[in-house]
């Protein structure tokens, strides 16, 4: 724990409460002032360099009153944020509980924010005519939420300080001086004087708990008035302890006692105390007191009782309200932060998710672009090879049709035939050069680069697209006409032959 318990709070004499303070309780009537300066918002070290001129690039942008305005949160949608943020169920209720003693006391215990009497939460007028201070209190906001969050919850609505177990895994007689050392003497006086009034009440339950017989409680009772009566230092009863009453003073005027502040004697009643209240010794066990010292014994067994319930419970509750104040100064500078951001980019007309979109666009669409390119390559693959098995069947038709015309070039039907081929219509195509080398589709392909801004235009896409059916038509044209006159001259071959044998 950082806090510190630096005064008591009285209400018949109230003391101011100031800055970073809080009421914290110890019994029913007993409350001390923590101090809470080493927690909530770190403004020590301000913000410098850049971080100080990025953050005042965006403060400039709004007006004070746009900016009192956006520095302003109402409680529902602070409660919206704390339920999606903080996963405890005990944290939400004591930042609520937090939220509430605080709007109906105006305390300042989380300067600069404030939480007024309308549930709202802001920030001071000095904080805003500071930038450097308010963007110290804004700046990492969300590393400060992270550390304030119990990632390792043991279920899933408690964190390890509100689990029902988390108090009785440890005994309290072993770290109960922790909170001991957090108390200014003042306080430590105040926790350690007990009304006479509430150390009867204990002592009353306490023997009717162990059913004392009623020899056994008179000698208890006798022990009690010995303490509370002559304040346990002079006694000339049989069997009387004066060590064991030693340094407990006695205020007969104020009706109560004062138990000495020595750590050690306070170490020994916690732990005389500590099996009663844990339930070590079953409730049903009868006890005895059958000497006057063993009734002092039980006696400071009641007192150790009070003393313990009254420590547990500061420790407790100093420990939830530090929590609560950690989770509200995280979730309130967080909840700003959000607030300040949206009225900046509402102002600016846009906000830096439209320009990650835009960005991410233009991403998509250069993948787009690339995979476009892709596709084409692939396509054009494709009819390469297409183109070349087609230029292969037509060469070997070709040939065919050389080596039949050669062997029938001195028949008029040889000379028909070699020239009635659709493919040998075109002398330009028959006549071309052979000195000229021409490369082949796979070699303009492999020769082929693409680069970023390299891509086949539009036009000429939609033009293939156009005139595609055409295309393909001509070449089932052009196939039937092979596969036609290659028939014809298969025929005419065999009657050829048919009459050469006859």
């Amino acid at each position: 724990m950082h806090a510190c318990l630096i005064d008591i709070y009285r209400k018949e004499d109230p003391v101011t409460i100031g800055k970073r303070q809080l009421l914290v309780s110890a019994s029913e009537n007993l409350n001390f002032i923590c101090d809470l300066r080493k927690l909530c918002f770190d403004t020590h070290s301000p913000i410098k360099g850049k971080d100080l001129a990025t953050f005042k690039l965006k403060y400039n942008i709004l007006s004070r009153q746009e900016l009192r305005e956006a520095l302003t949160v109402n409680i529902p949608k602070f409660m919206d944020i704390l339920k999606q943020t903080v996963s405890c169920v005990g944290c939400r209720r004591g930042v609520e509980r937090l939220i509430t003693s605080h709007s109906s006391n105006a305390f300042l215990t989380f300067d600069p924010i404030q939480i007024d009497s309308g549930l709202k939460i802001s920030v001071s007028d000095e904080l805003i005519e500071n930038p450097q201070l308010l963007g110290t209190l804004l700046y990492r906001h969300q590393e400060t939420l992270t550390s304030f969050q119990d990632n390792n919850l043991k279920n899933k609505t408690r964190c390890g300080l509100h689990l029902l177990d988390s108090f009785r895994s440890k005994p309290f007689s072993e770290y109960w001086i922790e909170v001991w050392k957090l108390m200014k003497m003042p306080c430590r006086e105040e926790i350690t004087v007990i009304e006479t009034s509430i150390l009867r009440a204990t002592l009353e339950n306490y023997l009717l708990k162990h059913k004392f017989c009623q020899e056994c409680r008179t000698k208890v009772e006798k022990a009690y008035k010995l303490l509370i009566e002559d304040g346990g230092t002079v006694s000339k009863e049989k069997g009387f302890s004066s060590a064991l009453y030693s340094n407990i003073r006695k205020c007969e005027t104020d009706k109560h006692i004062h138990i000495p502040k020595k750590i050690q004697f306070i170490d020994n009643l916690i732990r005389k105390a500590e099996p009663e209240i844990n339930g070590i010794h079953s409730k049903f066990m009868e006890r005895h007191a059958k000497t006057l010292e063993i009734a002092q014994e039980e006696v400071l067994t009641c007192v150790g009782i009070v003393l313990y319930e009254r420590l547990k419970r500061l420790y407790i509750n100093m420990r939830e309200e530090e929590r609560a104040c950690q989770v509200f100064s995280a979730i309130s500078v967080h909840a700003l932060y959000r607030n300040l951001n949206y009225m900046i980019e509402e102002k600016q007309g846009f906000s830096n998710l439209e320009l990650l979109i835009c960005e991410m666009s233009r991403e998509e669409e250069r993948k787009e672009r690339k995979n476009l390119e892709k596709r084409i390559k692939k396509k054009m693959k494709k009819e390469v090879k297409k183109c070349e098995r087609n230029s292969k069947e037509f060469d070997e038709c070709n040939y065919n049709h050389a080596e039949f015309a050669n062997s029938s070039s001195s028949t008029p039907e040889g000379s028909e035939i070699s020239c009635g081929n659709k493919c040998c219509d075109n002398q330009e195509i028959c006549e071309y050069d052979n000195s000229f080398k021409f490369l082949s589709l796979q070699e303009m392909l492999e020769h082929l680069t693409y680069d970023d801004d390299c891509y086949i235009p539009e036009d000429v896409i939609c033009h293939h697209k156009v005139s595609e059916k055409q295309i393909h038509q001509q070449r089932q044209e052009l196939r039937q006409n092979l596969r036609k006159n290659f028939d014809n001259l298969r025929f005419r071959k065999k009657s050829q032959i048919c009459e050469v044998n006859c």
